[in-house]
């Protein structure tokens, strides 16, 4: 991402991901990461706990890259859309 897309992307996430947070059927998602989370990392020893955190941080990194794509993917689209009108 260019300069200004990663300021757009950054003033999105900081002043518009609140309501995602807000949301009934994303508490209930998380809600249920999190039990399935705690349930797994009872039965682990502190190997695979830092083998499970590595993952974790993965597959973070993968969605955040996704979700960038998304970002200029949906300006782009905009942009078009505007100049079809």
């Amino acid at each position: 991402m260019d300069d200004l897309m990663t300021y757009l992307y950054s003033f999105v996430l900081e002043t518009r991901m609140d309501r995602v947070r807000e949301d009934r059927e994303y508490q209930t998602v998380l809600q249920a990461i999190l039990q399935q989370e705690d349930a797994v990392r009872k039965n682990m020893d502190q190997e695979q706990r830092r083998a499970l955190n590595r993952l974790l941080s993965e597959i973070s990194s993968q969605n955040a890259i996704e979700n960038e794509y998304i970002f200029r993917a949906t300006l782009k689209l905009a942009q078009e859309l505007r100049a079809l009108v």
